[in-house]
């Protein structure tokens, strides 16, 4: 083998050695007991039962994001996966709960200048720095940009961007971030572009990646959000139809494996004209969530 994957191998032995697991036999007086007191929780603080993304309607809707929960949100390419999935990055770690995010298509340093921009509430790019002549760009950006960093780093935000990561790094990766950094909840983005077990068969590879997220969620005891495309055939269904179950891309073991699944759709021009919405620059990308 090659060396890599030896150390690879043995890093993971050595990791499941605890990093945050549950025991596996657990005292029955024990469980009742912890769901008791999220019962009592509950009732007497108004808490959810999981991690708030920071979305009251969709907290209302999941009482927030368990543990052990394996959670899709899957979208057609360009449809907001990622933005929304930051946005629930940010309020979460708000909440001082720590957070992990592995992107697998995207730097870190683009991850980096979305989460300034939404913190700082002001879209801005290198290339508008070059744009402007220093004396305006600065007027116009810096100063909520520099308040936008402060914030950030004050945040208990982890992120790597790792190409078409296999699974045995991954759960490396996520066993050291729970020891090491105390992380509560992953998001990976998106899961098409994880390595699973090898197969010829397409549909297999991406069976083994759905059910090794959930094996980890449980093991790990945290939620685990994984983004996914969806097929291309929605495209052909019109505008009307919202995406279903049997569009997640390349396998059913998605609808499966995972204990929520979350659509975003494109609001359609009956949505808009129910909601007194025009069709103008300001509101083309209104989006539903399903």
């Amino acid at each position: 083998k090659p060396v890599d994957e030896i150390i690879d191998t043995i890093q993971d032995k050595i990791n499941k050695i605890g990093a945050g697991r549950k025991p596996i036999n657990r005292p029955m007086v024990e469980i009742y007991a912890e769901a008791y007191k999220e019962l009592q929780d509950i009732r007497n603080n108004g808490a959810s039962a999981g991690i708030r993304t920071g979305f009251s309607m969709l907290d209302k809707s999941t009482d927030g994001l368990k543990n052990g929960a394996s959670v899709t949100l899957a979208a057609k390419t360009s449809q907001g996966k990622t933005a929304l999935a930051l946005d629930m990055v940010l309020n979460i770690a708000k909440q001082n709960i720590p957070v992990m995010f592995f992107s697998l298509e995207m730097p870190d340093n683009d991850i980096a200048d979305r989460l300034v921009a939404k913190e700082s509430l002001e879209q801005v790019s290198g290339l508008q720095f070059r744009n402007f002549p220093l004396p305006d760009g600065e007027k116009k950006y810096w100063g909520k940009l520099s308040n936008g960093f402060n914030q950030l780093g004050g945040y208990p935000l982890f992120f790597e961007a790792t190409p078409s990561i296999p699974l045995n790094k991954l759960r490396i990766k996520i066993e050291k971030a729970i020891k090491t950094q105390g992380v509560k909840i992953v998001f990976i983005d998106y899961l098409q572009l994880i390595q699973g077990n090898k197969s010829e068969n397409r549909r297999l590879e991406i069976e083994s990646i759905t059910r090794a997220l959930k094996q980890f969620a449980l093991q790990y005891d945290i939620p685990i959000v994984a983004l996914s495309q969806l097929s291309r055939n929605i495209d052909y269904r019109g505008e009307e139809h919202r995406p279903v179950l049997a569009d997640l891309r390349e396998s059913g073991s998605i609808e499966q494996d995972a204990d929520i699944v979350m659509f975003i759709h494109n609001a359609t021009t009956k949505q808009k004209q129910e909601y007194g919405l025009k069709s103008s620059e300001n509101n083309e990308n209104i989006r539903e969530l399903i």
